[in-house]
């Protein structure tokens, strides 16, 4: 439910919006006029969207990470299906925050499943 919201908001442009529900540490590691300059970026090297389906959740517990602060995070990963007919994958990370709530950590679209940065 958190990722299609938020995917909504990308969908839309409302990249501050997207922002003022992002997890505490983003807000506080990143202004908001960057990160919604690089989720705008990083959404319009999409380009339109046909379909969107999640392909895999992975949960994580991250405990004394050095640049990680504590907690439950999960990835939801996406095959998007463009109006072009290409594939491209989309990853959305959150974090459960202390009032219960999934936040937003970060979003990866890629065009190749295993892509790791």
């Amino acid at each position: 439910r958190d990722s299609d919201a938020v995917f909504k908001q990308l969908d839309a442009g409302q990249y501050n919006a997207v922002w003022t529900d992002a997890a505490a540490f983003v807000k506080a590691r990143i202004k908001q006029d960057q990160f919604a300059s690089d989720m705008q970026r990083a959404r319009q090297s999409v380009g339109a969207v046909r379909h969107r389906g999640w392909a895999q959740i992975t949960r994580i517990r991250y405990t004394n990470a050095s640049t990680t602060p504590d907690g439950l995070y999960a990835n939801v990963d996406y095959a998007t299906t463009l109006t072009s007919g290409a594939t491209m994958f989309e990853k959305l990370s959150f974090r459960r925050e202390d009032d219960g709530h999934w936040r937003l950590t970060g979003y990866v679209p890629r065009s190749s499943q295993n892509y790791t940065p």
